[in-house]
């Protein structure tokens, strides 16, 4: 991991994953004011496509804070609004009297992340790579489904600058659950609104507004019946 400084906020941010392989391009309101929430990258047309009832594929939670930040990052709204998203879990600013925020920025932090039902992983399918080949290999996808509580806390220079920026927050997760659910978030839900008195030191200097969802998720494992082939452990 690696340190960056921008301004007044020290941000704790891990290396950089590939780009996404597409992102939408959405129109959706704020009210009764239509806003564009314009994306630079809409090379796939197939996203229209996705249904609303089940993950095409699996994903991480991390899986999903590079998505929202890549959102956010290419949205026209979100350039408007100067808004950083933190892909980096539990990040804070420095409370720090001297230092002054200049940007909205939104953090997260994973509340909880459990097992649903399966308490390990269980098999998904089986396969056989290169069946036509001699060295062929079989192999067996295990997946396991979670639930977690993910909170996001959007920071401020005044009330109405954090407020704006949540219900873009709002607008552009509710928006989009068809692409996350294409991408492997199995559910996104807003959970809840809260005042979490975690943060109070930092309220000395910014607006605050935290935000919470629910998402379900599945990873999936990939082995093969060849893993352990000709393998020795000696003492």
């Amino acid at each position: 991991m690696q340190d960056r400084t921008r301004g007044s906020y020290l941000i704790m941010s891990s290396s950089s994953k590939p780009s996404l392989e597409y992102l939408l391009s959405s129109r959706t309101f704020f009210g009764n004011a239509a806003t564009s929430i314009q994306v630079e990258d809409t090379s796939d047309k197939d996203c229209h496509a996705v249904s609303l009832h089940q993950a095409k594929k699996s994903a991480t939670l991390d899986d999903l804070m590079e998505m929202i930040s890549k959102l956010i990052s290419k949205s026209g709204q979100g350039k408007k609004l100067n808004v950083e998203f933190i892909p980096d879990e539990g990040s804070r600013i420095y409370a720090d009297q001297n230092f002054q925020i200049d940007h909205p920025y939104i953090f997260f932090n994973v509340v909880n992340a459990v097992p649903t039902n399966e308490l390990k992983p269980r098999v998904r399918k089986t396969f056989n790579e290169e069946p036509e080949k001699d060295h062929s290999r079989n192999g067996i996808v295990y997946g396991q489904s979670f639930e977690a509580i993910v909170q996001f806390n959007i920071f401020g220079c005044d009330y109405l600058q954090a407020t704006e920026v949540m219900k873009f927050l709002e607008v552009l997760l509710f928006s989009y659950t068809a692409y996350f659910m294409q991408n492997g978030i199995a559910e996104l839900i807003f959970h809840k609104r809260l005042t979490d008195q975690n943060l109070d030191l930092f309220r000395q200097k910014s607006s605050i507004r935290s935000l919470q969802y629910y998402v379900r998720y599945e990873r999936n494992f990939v082995t093969y019946d060849q893993g352990l082939a000709g393998a020795s452990i000696s003492k």
